[in-house]
């Protein structure tokens, strides 16, 4: 049975929809996974950062996973750094500032922050106090205590060495 021009060409339609419908699918399944991965993050507008910290061991240093949310490198931020009181109705108060904001942060594996990337920046603690119960650490930042690249580079972030290598 031959096919002529018109039902060929309607076959093809069909099958660049069927195309189309499963690989929508597949984009649908990626998003649900980044959707859930945005969940671990609280999201203060230019940032956001993981409620997951780490506290060096003695109580010196702190470090925060930080997602850029900005379409420019961040190059430095100074933000304020608060342990709290947690109440079992989960309502937070005594609030303590515990590093110095004018002291600016540390990224981890680079020198620069580039738009979109999770980076883990360290801060220094003011003093060595370690937790109580039912206590805890949050980030807070200015938009004007972020501090971006003068010059944007068009190098992948792993091709920059730092000083020294």
């Amino acid at each position: 049975m031959k096919l002529n021009r018109s039902e060929s060409f309607k076959n093809l339609i069909f099958i660049i929809c069927i195309l189309q419908i499963l690989l929508s699918f597949q984009d649908s399944n990626a998003q649900s996974k980044e959707d859930n991965e945005e969940e671990k993050f609280i999201n203060l507008g230019l940032i956001s950062f993981s409620p997951k910290y780490i506290v060096t061991e003695d109580f010196r240093l702190i470090r925060f996973k930080i997602r850029n949310n900005t379409n420019r490198t961040i190059s430095n931020m100074f933000p304020w750094i608060y342990k709290y009181k947690k109440s079992e109705d989960g309502k937070a108060s005594d609030f303590i500032l515990v590093n110095n904001p004018h002291q600016g942060g540390l990224i981890q594996k680079n020198r620069i922050h580039p738009p979109g990337k999770k980076l883990f920046w360290q801060f220094k603690l003011v003093r060595p106090v370690p937790l109580e119960k039912n206590q805890e650490y949050t980030l807070r930042v200015s938009p004007k205590s972020i501090f971006y690249s003068r010059v944007e580079t068009g190098i992948p972030v792993e091709e920059i060495k730092k000083p020294g290598q």
